[in-house]
């Protein structure tokens, strides 16, 4: 038996280069069983753990609420570096993030017992070398759907 013992490391505090690895769906329900849909967006921070892998951190948007769709508008207002959003009825979240360098201040998400790293605002990368998603990184669309 092999066990992780570097899954409950967390980066250091402050903002960290990363590169966004993936991008998905998912329903979620609350606490009232209302179903909503999230954005989400997977990237690889430049950091790693002791094991030598990068850490992997998400951040979320509720599609199904106006405060999530505004908060997804003004953070592509951020990434894209403009107040002016071309139409958005054709947004390709895949094209625009995936393989692309950004810049986010991670932070421990923990949610009844289950801790995540996640980051909510985050901005284009300007360094020298842009990131690369590292070559054992398993896309979310890759894997097979529980049964």
């Amino acid at each position: 038996m092999k066990i992780d013992l570097t899954s409950r490391e967390f980066p250091t505090p402050g903002e960290q280069a990363g590169v966004f690895a993936d991008v998905t769906t998912v329903p979620q329900a609350d606490k009232r069983g209302r179903k909503y849909t999230y954005l989400v967006l997977i990237g690889e921070l430049k950091a790693t753990k002791t094991s030598g892998r990068r850490f992997t951190a998400t951040t979320r948007f509720n599609l199904d609420d106006a405060r999530g769709i505004r908060s997804l508008r003004e953070n592509l207002q951020v990434w894209r570096g403009s107040n002016a959003l071309p139409d958005l009825t054709d947004f390709d979240p895949k094209k625009e993030f995936i393989g692309k360098s950004f810049v986010a201040e991670p932070v421990v998400h923990d949610d009844s017992g289950k801790r995540e790293i996640r980051f909510s605002g985050f901005k284009p990368y300007t360094g020298d070398a842009p990131l690369t998603v590292s070559a054992d990184f398993v896309r979310v669309s890759s894997t097979p759907a529980a049964a």
